[in-house]
């Protein structure tokens, strides 16, 4: 019997889910965020019955979430699914690998994602290939969001903004430092907590110090990850994240000066990836 597919996009704050049934008719749930890395399997349990999905009618699971690049959180993500739908094909891949999915469907590309993080690899239109080391907020990450707010904060602190961008800054974020650092170095979610300064950069574009803050950290992602791969000048480059769809001129006057053929700018992989999976036929 033919039966439904399931497919998730988890991330740290939410997940989405989205049933495509076999007529074409697509359902769509959220629930709270969802990572192999954080969670474990009663935890990924109360997420599915936040959104009472039956289980009986999924046939196939394709799962997609950060923290799923290594077989050890791979597995782990399709034995706590298996306890949920133990007669359903399950799959678990990368958030790479969403991107990858999304942007270049079968075709050969670079997949890099900016958002509250960022991340790069090169996809050969099946398997990704990943060269260089994710280092997360504290060691990397150049380009994303917790990269930016890490960068103006520090601008901040160090008395590098005009009076008016300090002014600007202070009636929307706190400017005690010891409320800051409390919330970057010893609450949870800091690399959130730093993105979420990413905001006041979109709200002031057009000024100097702003716009050499943007190019300063994109440029720091080309230079620190994507430049390392070769394939970056062969095939075109892809981004999934909002940072990058924020602040997609900013990405293309860079790809510019590198010569670098720019792909696709999507906020969010889900849709695409419901094209992607509806184009294979997976009822049949």
């Amino acid at each position: 019997m033919k039966k439904n597919i399931l497919i998730a996009d988890a991330g740290g704050t939410s997940t989405t889910w989205c049933i495509i049934k076999e007529e074409g008719e697509v359902e769509r749930y959220k629930s709270l965020g969802f990572s192999p890395v954080h969670h474990n399997k009663v935890d990924l349990s109360e997420r599915l019955k936040e959104i009472a999905i039956d289980t009986n009618s999924i046939g196939s699971v394709y799962f997609y979430g950060a923290g799923i690049g290594s077989d050890f959180y791979k597995k782990k993500v399709i034995e706590a699914l298996s306890l949920n739908f133990p007669e359903a094909k399950i799959e678990a891949y990368s958030d790479l690998l969403a991107a990858a999915h999304a942007t270049a469907g079968n075709e050969k590309g670079m997949t890099c994602i900016l958002g509250t993080g960022s991340n790069v690899a090169f996809y050969d239109g099946k398997k990704i290939k990943q060269t260089q080391a994710s280092l997360g907020y504290i060691l990397g990450d150049e380009g994303s969001g917790a990269h930016l707010g890490k960068t103006l904060i520090n601008s901040y602190f160090y008395n590098e903004l005009s009076e008016e961008l300090k002014q600007k800054l202070e009636e929307n974020y706190p400017s005690n430092i010891d409320e800051v650092l409390e919330n970057v170095y010893k609450k949870a979610n800091a690399n959130k907590y730093l993105a979420s300064y990413a905001r006041f950069l979109q709200e002031n574009r057009g000024n100097v110090q702003i716009e050499k803050i943007l190019e300063d950290c994109f440029n720091a992602f080309f230079e620190k990850q994507l430049l390392h791969y070769s394939e970056a000048k062969d095939y075109p480059v892809h981004y999934i994240g909002s940072v990058a769809f924020i602040f997609k001129d900013v990405l293309e006057n860079l790809h510019k000066k590198y010569r670098i053929n720019l792909g696709r700018v999507l906020q969010d992989p889900l849709e695409n990836l419901i094209a992607f999976y509806k184009s294979k036929n997976l009822h049949l």
